[in-house]
């Protein structure tokens, strides 16, 4: 035959099509290891929700499958069964209480033969769950420090906070029951973001685990919060790597929030104007949202969003419409706390011996003018 580019291109196109059927004979025993043939896994919403298995592949009769029929993990050696309900039908259909696991591999037996294996596949790289936020989000908090959020790319499985967290004081010191233990665990509707209270029992004075223990973090020292890559999302998919946030505990804080000090002023942020308040201090980042109203000079509220900007001690108010002419009102709600609990009405550990009485006040207001 002779050569010219039009056969070369012919023998080229042949060539790797031989080596890509080549490729797909090799991996058909593999394929058949990591899902034995006729088991079928079911899924629902990306998630792994339960397995058919043949009852053909069965050596006794239905009646001994309830105790005999088991889905274990993999490689675990201490046979440990996956708790979850079996329906028996014309196939079997093994439904287990938490979805099966993405990238883990799964073996059914019968009494002590081994069925057949089937494995849950990796989601794609690009959509794993991260922790997109750590709030506080500053270097240095409080040694009276209250609350940490976490917030995550995905919906996370509940319950389990407390075997993925950790409290490393000077990069050796993992520290003992820092955390309160609540069950049910404090998640936002869609179980993206997670409260976390350090013990408010031993930040209190002269409460008992206080006392006890004393204060869970200390002014100097510096501190790492570790969140495992093990944790994982509500599809059983773990975390995308280990996070570590450092910050350094300061003083303490004893002296709650206070809007008579803080500078109000109108910016441009083309095309439009936007309200930006200096909180001057940290202030908790999901409550200022909630706790901040604005309204016109004839009282209506003002539609648009907060966001809390440099590092929880500034905001901007963006509006939906421009803004005319006018004294404009402020309202704060007296539930606003800082990075130790106090809100505007009470600091969060008071002595009530010596203490002044706390207000009552429901609300604050600030007036500032749009010209």
């Amino acid at each position: 035959m002779m050569y010219n580019k039009k056969t070369k291109h012919f023998t080229n196109r042949l060539y790797h099509a031989y080596n890509l059927l080549f490729f797909f004979i090799l991996m058909l025993p593999a394929c058949n290891e990591t899902q034995s043939p006729g088991i079928q896994v079911l899924w629902n919403r990306k998630q792994a929700v339960s397995v058919r298995i043949p009852t053909t592949l069965l050596p006794d009769s239905a009646d001994s499958i309830p105790r005999f029929l088991q889905v274990r993990a993999a490689g675990d050696t201490t046979a440990t069964a996956i708790m979850g309900t079996y329906l028996v039908g014309k196939d079997i259909l093994f439904e287990p209480l938490i979805p099966f696991s993405h990238g883990m591999q799964y073996e059914i037996f019968f009494k002590t033969k081994k069925l057949g294996v089937f494995s849950i596949p990796l989601t794609d790289t690009t959509d794993l769950p991260k922790l997109t936020e750590i709030y506080p989000g500053v270097d240095t908090v409080p040694e009276n420090l209250l609350k940490i959020y976490l917030q995550f790319s995905h919906p996370m499985q509940e319950g389990r906070s407390a075997g993925f967290i950790r409290l490393v004081r000077n990069t050796t010191d993992t520290l003992q029951n820092v955390f309160l233990d609540l069950q049910p665990e404090l998640w936002n509707e869609d179980r993206t973001v997670l409260t976390i209270w350090l013990d408010p029992g031993r930040i209190k004075r002269a409460l008992q685990p206080n006392l006890r223990l004393g204060i869970p973090i200390h002014e100097k020292e510096n501190y790492r919060l570790v969140i495992s890559r093990r944790w994982k999302d509500a599809q059983g998919i773990p975390l995308q790597k280990d996070y570590i946030h450092s910050f350094v505990a300061g003083s303490r804080d004893s002296l709650g929030p206070d809007p008579s000090k803080w500078i109000i002023q109108v910016i441009t942020v083309a095309p439009k104007q936007v309200i930006e308040i200096d909180l001057t201090k940290p202030l908790d980042h999901f409550l200022v949202a909630e706790c901040l109203h604005i309204s016109d000079p004839k009282g209506t509220p003002v539609k648009g969003n907060f966001e809390i900007t440099r590092k929880d001690d500034r905001c901007r108010f963006f509006p939906e419409k421009p803004l005319r002419p006018g004294t404009y009102t402020l309202r704060v709600e007296t539930k606003l706390e800082d990075l130790a609990g106090n809100n505007i009405n009470r600091p969060f550990d008071r002595d009530i011996n010596h203490s002044k009485q706390p207000s009552t006040n429901t609300g604050y207001t600030r007036y500032f003018k749009i010209n």
